[in-house]
């Protein structure tokens, strides 16, 4: 079944009452695909991997969502919860993980996207080099098998995602070539169309009494400001700020700039069986998430980034006839 970022939690909305969203990119908003129960918010979900509790306490997203290619099976509970689940307002959503076998077996996949395989869009009327560009892999693999044949087994999963995505239009201003040099003589002030007043920040003469005015900070008739309030760090800041390239008084910088998106996620996970009956297994699951948004320069780009980690470990054992008792932590 195709999935648009190979997100588990997508498939909760072949549920009844299930709506999901987008894809997430795991700041603050739930990792893998937000999805809403009978109209609650997506934060009011619980979420177990492994059957350990892997929910966010604070943001009530999901901590770490396995990779598609490592799960084995998933259950979707919209109401009538069993005793063992709580807190949820929403629905639970509960993840198993893949085991080794006696054979060794493993997978490996990639799949990817780019503006060089697309059409030309029908209104577009540049070149087609001249295109956002566009680029998105996620590839990956699966490892499993015996440590000890029929006793101890292991399994690896990794998983890797890389989009460079589609440019987008970001309008700021920019200083002009005398702004740069202190001079605010020709600058219009773009929201009541007068000359730009400079105010100094510098109370002259100093203030020697406590208390109010503390400063009466006179104007720059001028409008350039001496050299005495020009600043090294100020200036190689400046710098950094492009050059206008657009002729509006507001809006004189404009860009066309895309951001980057990448998340990584490693899941292991050890099972062994003992000669009574009783198993034991252990998963740890993690995932990296980084966004990237773009400003107007790369300095201005802001980056959220974000990990979660879960640890499960189950020990189950028969007891008596018609009864197991099962343990986990996490």
């Amino acid at each position: 079944m195709p999935l648009n970022g190979r997100e588990f939690v997508e498939l909760s909305g072949l549920v009844p009452g299930v709506g999901t969203d987008s894809g997430k990119t795991g700041s603050i908003e739930s990792k893998g695909t937000a999805a809403a129960f009978g109209g609650a918010r997506s934060s009011y979900n619980s979420y177990y991997v492994d059957g350990a509790d892997s929910t966010d306490s604070y943001f009530g997203q999901l901590v770490s969502s396995p990779a598609l290619d490592a799960i084995k099976e998933f259950r979707v509970e919209t109401s009538l919860y069993s005793a063992r689940y709580g807190r949820a307002g929403g629905g639970v959503i509960s993840v198993v993980t893949k085991s080794g076998t006696n054979r060794y077996s493993g997978s490996l996949y990639e799949f990817h996207r780019s503006e060089m395989f697309d059409a030309i869009p029908y209104f577009y009327t540049g070149p087609k080099e001249d295109r956002p560009a566009y680029l998105q892999n996620q590839f990956g693999g699966t490892f499993g098998g015996p440590i000890f044949k029929n006793k101890t087994f292991f399994f690896f999963s990794a998983e890797f995602y890389r989009q460079r995505k589609p440019g987008q239009f970001i309008e700021g201003f920019a200083p002009t070539a005398l702004e740069r040099q202190g001079d605010f003589s020709q600058t219009i002030n773009p929201y009541n169309g007068q000359p730009m007043v400079l105010v100094s920040p510098y109370c002259d003469p100093p203030q020697t009494t406590p208390g109010p005015p503390y400063c009466t900070q006179p104007t720059i008739p001028s409008g350039v400001l001496p050299t005495s309030l020009l600043n090294p760090l100020g200036q190689a800041l400046m710098d950094l700020i492009p050059e206008p390239n657009f002729d509006d008084p507001v809006f004189n910088l404009r860009v066309f700039k895309s951001g980057k998106r990448t998340t990584d996620k490693y899941l292991i996970k050890f099972d062994h069986n003992f000669g009574d009956g009783s198993t034991l297994n252990g998963s740890y699951n993690y995932g990296v998430y980084d966004n990237v948004v773009p400003g107007l320069t790369p300095h201005a780009d802001m980056n959220y980034y974000d990990y979660g980690k879960t640890i499960a470990v189950g020990y189950t054992k028969p007891s008596i006839q018609n009864l197991v008792s099962d343990t986990k932590f996490n």
